[in-house]
């Protein structure tokens, strides 16, 4: 049964969906899910404390979908990931909006920087990430990417489920496939984090240990 953490459950959509799967599903944020008994424990935590003790060597996955943005200091809580880990190859799976996308830089081009109640400009959003800048954030912590592509716009959401909207759905992708840095609404990046020195300095103990008693 794979463990998976949701960091950042808001509530929960996500992490039900999962658990209906077979998973064995955790969720952290800052306030409860509306319903807590779609997951299988919800513990209550500020995601913005940078050394939170999560338990991230208990887990196969780590999510988060849409949290660093949320973040004052996303650096120092992705190191935070690579040293709860223990040296355990626990997957990170994130996603964060890509302020590269063709529609902000055309806003930009006119003079507009316009936040909004939804979207890429949300004003809750306290960092903006391209593709470089994502990935340097997990490079610089100690982390190997071993996936980056782009999502396109949530056209049926947006204006429906309808012909139209997949249509425009089916362009998008194609459009990432060849531009995805410009026509990317959203960034998907799955990274592996690497032993930190400590983990490595513990191991090589384990392994005397283990030969000394032999």
């Amino acid at each position: 049964k794979l463990k998976v953490l949701d960091s950042g459950c808001g509530n929960a959509l996500v992490g039900s969906e999962l658990k209906k799967n077979g998973c064995y599903v955790e969720g952290i944020d800052f306030e409860a899910p509306i319903d807590s008994s779609n997951i299988d424990k919800f513990t209550q935590l500020n995601l913005n404390n940078s050394s939170l003790e999560i338990p991230v060597c208990d887990f196969d996955y780590v999510l988060l979908m849409d949290v660093l943005e949320h973040l004052d200091e996303p650096e120092q809580f992705v190191y935070n990931l690579r040293v709860k880990a223990k040296g355990k190859s626990t997957k990170v799976i994130v996603s964060v909006p890509n302020i590269g996308f063709i529609n902000n830089r055309v806003q930009l081009l006119f003079g507009r920087f316009d936040y909004g109640i939804r979207g890429i400009m949300y004003l809750g959003h306290k960092r903006m990430f391209t593709f470089n800048a994502i990935s340097k954030i997990f490079e610089q912590a100690g982390f190997k990417i071993v996936k980056c592509d782009g999502v396109p716009a949530p056209f049926p959401a947006a204006i429906g489920d309808n012909l139209i909207s997949r249509l425009f759905l089916a362009i998008n992708q194609g459009l990432i496939k060849i531009l995805p840095r410009l026509f990317s609404y959203q960034i998907f990046l799955v990274a592996v984090p690497f032993p930190t020195l400590d983990d490595l300095l513990r191991n090589s103990m384990e392994t005397m240990k283990q030969s000394d008693g032999m």
